[in-house]
């Protein structure tokens, strides 16, 4: 029974600890809540998926809330967008209009500014890199999709050990 539970636990940790967030990521604290920001760079396109899921994307109030995030993060993950001078901090992407992403960035030197981005155009992106509490249904949905690799895996030894 123990090597179901290995099993389990390394396929946990491993399916946790992937991510295709670039670098180590800054904490910041906005509206009381500390958040881990980090940066991905790609294109809106392939990244959909994790950036609308921000708290900037899916706050009623979205751009005032990514303006917030910006200025929190200012220069603490750098000026990786270097398109024009001054060069510009991650992209905290917060809608859509006309086909086009809305953003807001930190520029060096100058404060916060937005700007619309093509969902094909590679840039460097905010992310949330670690959330404080999983939600209950995260935690839920792995042991839903985890418990039964366990079993599959036991019952396999299993077979193995009789013939």
């Amino acid at each position: 029974m123990a090597q179901p539970f290995r099993t389990l636990i390394v396929a946990a940790a491993v399916s946790l600890g992937v991510s295709g967030v670039a670098n180590a990521g800054v904490i910041v604290t906005v509206d009381g809540t500390e958040y881990e920001i980090g940066t991905v760079q790609d294109s809106f396109t392939d990244i959909e998926a994790e950036l609308d899921v921000t708290p900037w994307w899916v706050a009623s109030d979205s751009g005032q809330t990514a303006t917030d995030f910006a200025a929190a993060v200012d220069a603490a993950l750098g000026y990786p967008n270097d398109t024009s001078p001054p060069p510009d901090g991650p992209l905290f992407a917060y809608g859509t209009v006309d086909s086009e992403i809305d953003t807001v960035f930190e520029i060096e030197g100058a404060g916060t500014a937005s700007d619309v981005q093509l969902p094909a155009t590679v840039a460097t992106y905010a992310v949330i890199e670690a959330w404080d509490v999983p939600e209950p249904g995260t935690i839920g949905a792995m042991l839903m999709g985890f418990g039964p690799l366990g079993l599959w895996a036991d019952k396999r030894r299993r077979a193995k050990a009789r013939g």
